[in-house]
C-alpha cells in the first residue's frame, strides 16, 4: 500500500534526475530543430524557391525533432521536457501559419495565414499551458510562462489580425470590436490568472499579472474612447488594488522569511521613471508613493539596505555554458519563428523577405546573388529570364538588363543614392526636359519654372544641338562615349525657330520639380475647360493634383483636359486618387485596376478600388487626355482606367506601352525595379504593349507653350468639346475650326 502511494506521488511530483545531462540533451534537441527550421528557408531563399514551402517542411522536421526529443528525454526531467514541449507546440503553431497560408484556408473569410495561427494559438493554450499548470509546483517557471501567455494571448491576436489581411468584412470598424474583445478577454484573463497565482504561491508571477491588469483595462478604456488622463487613473486604482493583494500573499510567505523586495522596488522605479518621461503622472505618482511604502515597511522599520552582497559561490563552468548554447538556440529558434510570422503577415515575396533579414545582419548574400533570385522568384515573367553571366555584367543593373525578357524595356537597378535623388522635389541642375530627337537636335518639350534653364532664357521648342561641346549627333550614333561634364555647370548650343543660334553655359541650381506646372480655365463654345499637365504620379503629386483640382471646380469648369505627354508614370495608388478625383461620385467603390502576379503569388492578386475624395472631387462625365510616348505606366494606368466607367478621349501620340507594374526593393547599396504584376482594367483589358492610340492623334507642337489654345495638342480636344468629333487631318492645323 506505501509503495503504491509513494509511486502515485511520484508520478505527479517526478524526482529530478543529472541536470547537466538533460541540459546536454535538449540543446541537442533545439539546436537540430533550429538549423532544421532555418536551414531550408535559407536554401530556398538564396536559389529563388518558394520559401514558404521550405518553412512548411522547417517546421514539419522541427517538430519532429522536438517529439523525438520528449521521448528520449527521461520523465524525470520535467523542466527540460516542458520547455521542448513548448517549443514543439510554437513550431507546430509556425507550421499550422504556413500549412493555411499554403492551402489557402480561408474559414468564415478570415485570412488564410491568420487562420492559421489561431489553431495554432487554440494547440498552445490547450496542450502546453494545461501542463506547466499542472506542474506548477515542480516547473514554476514554465507555469508563469502559461500564465502570461493565457493573459496576453488574446488581446495580442486580436491587434495583430489586421496585419494579416482583411477579416470577415475587411471594414476598420470590425478590426476596432475585435481589439476591444481581445482586450476584455485579456483583463479577465490577468485577473484570474493573478488570483490563481496568489494560491499557487508564484508571487512574482502575480504581480506581474497585476500590472498586466491595469495595462489591459487602460488599453481598454482608451479603445472605448475615455479619455486618457481618466482611463489612465482607473486603471492604476485597479491594477494597484490587484497588486496589493499579490503583495498581502507574498508578505505572508516569502517575504516573513526574507523581508526582502529589492527586485519590486526596483521594477517600481522604473515604472515611476518611464510613467513620468511618457506624461502619465497618475501612474509614475502610485509607482512612487508604492515604492516608499514598500521602502518604510521592509527595509526602514528593520533596519535594512536596499543592497546586500551574497557571498561569491563557485560557478560551475560546464553547466554555465551549456545553459548558454541552449538559451542561445532556443533564441534562434525564437527568432526565427518572429521573422517567419512577420513573413506570413506580410506576405512578402522572397526577396523581399532576403532583403529584410539582410538588413537586420542576420544573414546575406551577394549582389549579383539577389539580382538573380529576384527574376527567378519574383519577376512577371520568372520562367522566361535570359542567361547572362555575371563576369559579363559587370554590375547588379547590367546583369538585370541582361536577364530580362524581349518585352521588358524597363526592369533595372542602380544605386540607392541616384534613386533617391531621382524622387525629390526639389533637385540641383539645369532644370530643362527633352523632349523627341530630330534632325537637328534634342527638342525641349519643358522648362522648369524658376530653374537656371529658365532664367538663362531656354525656352519650350528650342533644340539642343551640342552638349558641352559634344555633338548631338555624335551622342546619338554613339561616336561619344557619353556627355562630358563640368563641375556645377553644363554648355548648350541652342537654336530657336525663326532666330540664329546661341551658346549658353548654365551654371547648376536648385530648383523645385512641381508635379502640377499649369492649371487654368478656358471658355470653349460656352463651356468652362480645365486644362491640368499633370508631370508624374509621384508620392505628393496626388495632393498638389487635389488641391488644383479643388481650384478648377471653384472656378465651375465643366470640362477638363489632362496632359500627361510628359509624364512617364509613379505610383498606381497615387493614379487611383487623381482617377478618383476626377470621376468622383459616379466611380466610388467600383473597381478601378486589378493588379495580378506571377503564378507563385497569385494569392497576392488584389483588386484597387476608387476612392471617395471629397478634397478636389470634379464628378465629371467624361476626361480629355493629352498623351505621347513618354505617358508610360501609371499614365496609362489611369486612362485604362477609367475607360470603363466613363468617355476618356485621349489626344495626341499613341502612348509608351507598359501594361505592366514594378516593385522597388532595396538591397545593399542598390534598388532593384523589376516587373512585378500586370495591370488590367474591370473589363480584364490589358496587355497593351503596343501603346494605347489616342482618338484624336494630333503633334506635340513645340511652337506653343503648353496651355496655349492653339497648341496642336490641346487645339484638338478643344475642337472636339466644341464639335463632338476630332479635326479633320487634312485640315492642316490639328486645332483648326
Amino acid at each position: 500500500m506505501h509503495t503504491a502511494i509513494l509511486e502515485c506521488e511520484s508520478a505527479v511530483h517526478p524526482r529530478p534526475g543529472d541536470p547537466a545531462q538533460s541540459q546536454a540533451a535538449a540543446v541537442l534537441v533545439v539546436a537540430a530543430a533550429a538549423v532544421a527550421i532555418i536551414g531550408p528557408t535559407l536554401v530556398a531563399l538564396t536559389h529563388g524557391w518558394d520559401y514558404r514551402l521550405a518553412v512548411m517542411l522547417g517546421a514539419w522536421i522541427a517538430t519532429g525533432v522536438f517529439v523525438l526529443g520528449l521521448l528520449a528525454l527521461p520523465a524525470t526531467h520535467v523542466a527540460d521536457r516542458l520547455s521542448l514541449e513548448s517549443a514543439a507546440v510554437h513550431t507546430a503553431m509556425l507550421l499550422c501559419v504556413y500549412v493555411a497560408d499554403w492551402f489557402d484556408w480561408h474559414p468564415l473569410g478570415i485570412d488564410d495565414a491568420l487562420a492559421g495561427l489561431t489553431l495554432g494559438l487554440v494547440l498552445l493554450v490547450a496542450g502546453h499551458a494545461r501542463r506547466a499548470l499542472r506542474f506548477a509546483a515542480s516547473a514554476p517557471g514554465e507555469a508563469s510562462y502559461a500564465l502570461v501567455l493565457l493573459a496576453v494571448a488574446p488581446a495580442g491576436l486580436a491587434h495583430v489580425a489586421p496585419y494579416f489581411g482583411p477579416m470577415a468584412s475587411g471594414a476598420a470598424q470590425d478590426h476596432a470590436t475585435a481589439r476591444l474583445a481581445g482586450l476584455g478577454a485579456s483583463l479577465v484573463l490577468a485577473w484570474l490568472g493573478a488570483a490563481f497565482a496568489r494560491r499557487r504561491g508564484l508571487h512574482g508571477t502575480a504581480l506581474g499579472l497585476s500590472v498586466l491588469v491595469g495595462a489591459a483595462l487602460l488599453a481598454l478604456l482608451d479603445d472605448s474612447g475615455v479619455p486618457f488622463a481618466s482611463a489612465a487613473a482607473i486603471a492604476a486604482v485597479a491594477g494597484g488594488l490587484t497588486s496589493l493583494f499579490a503583495l498581502h500573499a507574498w508578505c505572508a510567505s516569502t517575504l516573513a522569511r526574507t523581508g526582502r523586495l529589492d527586485g519590486l522596488l526596483a521594477a517600481l522605479f522604473i515604472a515611476t521613471v518611464a510613467s513620468l518621461s511618457m506624461g502619465v503622472p497618475v501612474i509614475g505618482g502610485l509607482a512612487a508613493a508604492t515604492g516608499m511604502g514598500i521602502w518604510w515597511w521592509f527595509y526602514h522599520r528593520e533596519g535594512l539596505p536596499l543592497i546586500t552582497w551574497a557571498r561569491a559561490q563557485p560557478i560551475e563552468w560546464g553547466r554555465s555554458a551549456l545553459s548558454a548554447v541552449l538559451y542561445l538556440a532556443f533564441a534562434a529558434v525564437y527568432l526565427s519563428h518572429a521573422l517567419l510570422y512577420l513573413a506570413a503577415a506580410l506576405n512578402p515575396t522572397g526577396p523581399m523577405l532576403l532583403a529584410l533579414i539582410g538588413d537586420m545582419r542576420l544573414y546575406r548574400v551577394s549582389d549579383f546573388t539577389f539580382s538573380e533570385v529576384l527574376l527567378a522568384d519574383q519577376y512577371l515573367w520568372r520562367d522566361e529570364p535570359a542567361q547572362a553571366k555575371r563576369v559579363a555584367a559587370a554590375s547588379p543593373g547590367r546583369l538585370v538588363r541582361q536577364m530580362r525578357t524581349e518585352r521588358d524595356r524597363w526592369s533595372g537597378a542602380d544605386l540607392v543614392a541616384a534613386a533617391r535623388a531621382r524622387e525629390e522635389r526639389t533637385v540641383t541642375g539645369v532644370g530643362l526636359v527633352t523632349g523627341p530627337e530630330g534632325a537637328d537636335g534634342i527638342a525641349v518639350s519643358y522648362v522648369y519654372p524658376g530653374s537656371a534653364a529658365a532664367l538663362a532664357g531656354v525656352r519650350r521648342g528650342d533644340v539642343v544641338r551640342a552638349i558641352n561641346g559634344i555633338p548631338v549627333d555624335a551622342l546619338r550614333t554613339g561616336v561619344a562615349a557619353g556627355v562630358p561634364r563640368s563641375a556645377g555647370s553644363t554648355r548648350l548650343e541652342l537654336a530657336s525657330p525663326g532666330h540664329a543660334g546661341r551658346e549658353l553655359t548654365i551654371a547648376w541650381a536648385g530648383y523645385s520639380r512641381s508635379a502640377v506646372s499649369v492649371a487654368k480655365v478656358l471658355d470653349v463654345a460656352g463651356r468652362r475647360v480645365g486644362y491640368l499637365v499633370l508631370h508624374d504620379f509621384d508620392r505628393s503629386a496626388g495632393v498638389e493634383f487635389a488641391v488644383a483640382a479643388a481650384r478648377l471646380r471653384a472656378q465651375g469648369i465643366d470640362e477638363l483636359v489632362l496632359d500627361l505627354r510628359m509624364n512617364p508614370g509613379g505610383s498606381v495608388s497615387v493614379a487611383r486618387d487623381v482617377a478618383s478625383a476626377i470621376g468622383g461620385r459616379r466611380v466610388d467603390g467600383k473597381t478601378f485596376l486589378r493588379i495580378v502576379h506571377n503564378e507563385r503569388y497569385r494569392d497576392s492578386d488584389h483588386d484597387i478600388p476608387f476612392r471617395s475624395t471629397k478634397e478636389g472631387a470634379l464628378s465629371l462625365p467624361r476626361l480629355f487626355v493629352i498623351t505621347s510616348e513618354e505617358s508610360c505606366s501609371a499614365s496609362e494606368a489611369l486612362i485604362s482606367g477609367l475607360a470603363p466607367h466613363m468617355t476618356v478621349v485621349t489626344v495626341g501620340a499613341a502612348t509608351c506601352g507598359k501594361p505592366v507594374g514594378m516593385t522597388v526593393v532595396e538591397y545593399g547599396d542598390w534598388t532593384y525595379w523589376v516587373i512585378t504584376f500586370r495591370v488590367l482594367n474591370a473589363r480584364g483589358e490589358g496587355d497593351y504593349f503596343d501603346g494605347l492610340s489616342p482618338t484624336c492623334p494630333a503633334e506635340d507642337d513645340f511652337a506653343h507653350e503648353l496651355g496655349d489654345p492653339a497648341e496642336a495638342s490641346l487645339a484638338a480636344a478643344l475642337h472636339f468639346i466644341r464639335y463632338g468629333r476630332c479635326p479633320e487631318p487634312a485640315s492642316g492645323a490639328p486645332g483648326a475650326s
